[in-house]
């Protein structure tokens, strides 16, 4: 008797395991099922059928070839901006980063030393949330602090959202700064603050 008792418990067991394995299996299909969009860096999905993806073909994902944003003033600039010059440095701040309002007054005396050979651009990162929508009262901030605080006259950049999600996707730290060149390829790039010598260190690298 007792070894029927044990025989019929195995056979219960071997079922609850077969019902468990289909189980799981029908969670991993039915979930993989649920994701043939591709998500980007910012977690959200890509679904290459939405409309409208045609315009992420406006800007370059690993360089500074194409892009369409707007100045502080919101007027429109695009990569045509980086032709005439040898060298631009791209200069990637925030309003609330102590190290990147420190080393602006060090790149604007090199923008000067070294024109019309260098160019200085920078692009307030936090002027935009993570949508690319504009904040009207980080723009003024940001203004005051590059243009009063600082009183640097290289242009200021608005991030789109192609850039958020492109060349800047992996940017997890500012300043960070792009060297690159007129056809906007780029040639070095770094994260973190640096001296006025440092910036002509670097500047010289590609300016004889």
């Amino acid at each position: 008797m007792k070894k029927q008792v044990w025989v019929i418990v195995i056979l219960l067991m071997v079922i609850a395991v077969g019902v468990g394995v289909t189980i799981v299996n029908y969670r991993i299909n039915s979930n993989s099922a649920g994701t043939s969009g591709k998500t980007d860096a910012s977690g959200q999905e890509d679904d290459s059928n939405q409309e409208g993806e045609s315009d992420q073909t406006e800007t370059s994902n690993t360089d500074f070839s194409r892009f369409i944003v707007t100045d502080l003033a919101g007027n429109a600039v695009d990569e045509s901006i980086l032709k005439g010059h040898k060298i631009t440095l791209i200069n990637v701040w925030g309003t609330y980063c102590g190290p990147c309002i420190e080393e602006m007054p060090f790149i604007e005396k090199i923008a000067n030393e070294y024109a019309p050979d260098l160019q200085v651009l920078g692009i307030c990162i936090d002027v935009v949330d993570g949508n690319g929508e504009i904040d009207n009262n980080m723009i003024d901030i940001a203004e005051d602090i590059a243009y009063n605080e600082t009183e640097v006259t290289y242009k200021q950049l608005v991030p789109s959202y192609d850039m958020l999600t492109g060349v800047f996707s992996d940017l997890t730290y500012i300043p960070a700064t792009y060297i690159v060149d007129e056809n906007g390829k780029i040639l070095e790039n770094f994260v973190g603050g640096r001296s006025e010598d440092d910036f002509r260190e670097i500047v010289e690298r590609y300016i004889k």
